[in-house]
C-alpha cells in the first residue's frame, strides 16, 4: 500500500501553515519536486530499508537531495521513472554512501548528479540489472565524484 497517491501535494505546504517554518522554495503552489523525499540543506541524513512507490507512473524522481552532507542510503527500493528522469537526483551533495538498492522494473536512469559541489559518493552492491543508464552527470558534475564497486549490471 502506498502512503500517498500519485501527484500528491502536502496540504499544509499549499496553505502555508505558519506552524511549519518552511523555506520559500518549499512553499511552492505546485507539485513538490519529488514523488517521495525532497531533502534540502541537511546534515547527516540516513535512509534504511525504504520502499517508494505510487499508484500511477510519475515522472518526478523518487528521491532528491540538494545541499546534503553525509548521506547514507541502505536498502532502497524505488519506482521506475518514465521519460528519462532519474530515480534519484543529487545536487551539491558532499559525502554519500549508497548500497543495497534495487530497481524492480526497467528504469532509464538510476542516479543523476548536478552541480560542481557533488563530492565523495560511494555506490556499492546495488542491483542495477534493469537500469539502462546507471549514472548521468550534468551542470558541472563529473564522474570524479563517484566511486563504484560491486554493482550488479546486466
Amino acid at each position: 500500500m502506498n502512503a500517498f497517491p500519485a501527484n500528491y501535494v502536502i496540504k499544509e505546504v499549499l496553505e502555508g501553515d505558519p506552524a511549519l517554518k518552511l523555506d520559500h522554495a518549499t512553499k511552492m503552489k505546485k507539485l513538490l519536486p519529488s514523488n517521495g523525499f525532497y531533502c534540502r540543506h541537511v546534515n547527516d541524513l540516513r535512509f534504511r530499508s525504504i520502499n517508494i512507490g505510487s499508484e500511477k507512473p510519475d515522472q518526478r524522481p523518487a528521491l532528491i537531495c540538494d545541499d546534503v552532507k553525509n548521506l547514507e542510503i541502505d536498502r532502497y527500493i524505488g519506482p521506475s521513472v518514465p521519460g528519462g528522469s532519474a530515480m534519484m537526483d543529487f545536487k551539491d551533495v558532499q559525502g554519500a554512501f549508497i548500497r543495497g538498492c534495487f530497481v524492480p522494473e526497467a528504469c532509464d536512469v538510476f542516479m543523476r548528479f548536478e552541480g560542481k559541489k557533488n563530492r565523495h559518493f560511494t555506490v556499492m552492491g546495488n542491483d542495477l540489472s534493469l537500469v539502462k543508464t546507471a549514472f548521468v552527470f550534468e551542470g558541472g558534475a563529473t564522474g570524479k565524484c563517484l566511486y563504484e564497486s560491486n554493482n550488479r549490471r546486466k
